[in-house]
């Protein structure tokens, strides 16, 4: 029977993330962004009403901000231009890719909804972005961004191998999307694994041994590398006697 790490055995059995990537895009469409409008709105003070809020005055050529839901819908029907956002300038993209890069250890702030934003930018309003080798180097640089974040969240869970406290600030909607399973089942678990200290103690220590051992000198808890990877009791257990027991480690 192949041994797997715990943090193997945990991510196997993930289910669907809590949100999906369309329930992402519909909260990331109503984040706010700076359209020029090139009409004037037949409304009083060119003001437009919407359920979550009161947005203008629409006249040519006055910058206001609007959810990017409407701010897509105008665009589409050619009633303004879409201005692209601070943090998608390229130059800025390259500073933020090489403080990440620079820093392994912390996240650098990005929008919470960068990932959805940028996509429907992509797919949705191309001509913000000038010529196609401009867009094709802005999607490049969006793209590395989100491996190299997503390369530091997979090597700080690794490296998590007893009860610490993790700080993951600065993760973006989607980012933090996809460990909040892992996290949950992981935390789960080593409830589980401390619940049962005593048995694992024995496991390890031997019956004899463990009673001679005073309590105040057992560990609090055993760590997650520690704990053999869910192999068959008795075949480990003959193992561990014959001294050839490896346990797997995260």
């Amino acid at each position: 029977m192949p041994t797997v790490s715990l943090f193997e055995y945990i991510a196997a059995k993930l289910e669907e993330p809590p949100l999906t990537p369309e329930e992402l895009e519909f909260f990331a469409e109503h984040e706010k962004i700076e359209i020029i409008p090139n009409f004037t709105l037949n409304l009083p003070n060119s003001m437009l009403t919407c359920i979550e809020g009161t947005y203008g005055p629409f006249r040519p050529n006055i910058p206001i901000k609007v959810p990017l839901y409407l701010a897509l819908s105008l665009y589409r029907r050619g009633k303004c231009r879409i201005q692209l956002p601070a943090w998608m300038a390229k130059e800025d993209l390259k500073g933020t890719l090489e403080e990440e890069r620079t820093h392994p250890q912390y996240f650098q702030p990005v929008p919470q909804y960068y990932v959805e934003i940028s996509k429907l930018l992509f797919t949705e309003a191309r001509a913000i972005f000038g010529s196609n080798s401009e867009l094709c180097e802005i999607q490049d640089l969006i793209e590395e961004l989100k491996k190299v974040r997503n390369s530091k969240i997979l090597d700080g869970l690794r490296k998590v191998s007893g009860p610490i406290t993790v700080k993951l600030n600065h993760l973006s909607a989607t980012e933090s999307n996809k460990i909040r399973l892992l996290f949950e089942n992981s935390l789960n678990m080593w409830h589980q694994l401390s619940k049962a200290r005593p048995a694992l103690l024995q496991c390890y220590l031997g019956p004899q041994l463990l009673h001679r051992t005073p309590p105040i000198f057992l560990p609090p808890i055993l760590p997650l590398h520690s704990v053999p990877a869910f192999q068959n009791d008795k075949v480990w257990q003959e193992n561990r006697l014959a001294g050839t027991d490896t346990p797997t480690t995260l």
